[in-house]
């Protein structure tokens, strides 16, 4: 996924939580009776672009710090 390469480029923070339990609409798929989450991406709680990520697609001009 795009945000895991960008994420560590430092061009985003991402802020995950416990995938397990974040959804359960999956349960009556085939073969997914015992799973505790259907993916990693379950547990994305937020996606922020930063000031470097900002600076990279020229939405600003310069990066303090």
């Amino acid at each position: 996924m795009l945000s895991e390469f960008a994420a560590t480029l430092g061009l985003i923070d991402v802020r995950y939580t416990d995938p397990e339990g974040a959804r359960d609409d999956f349960r009556d798929r085939w073969g997914a009776d015992d799973m505790p989450y259907l993916s990693r991406y379950d547990g994305l709680a937020a996606i922020r672009l930063n000031p470097i990520g900002g600076f990279s697609l020229g939405m600003t001009r310069a990066v303090d710090g």
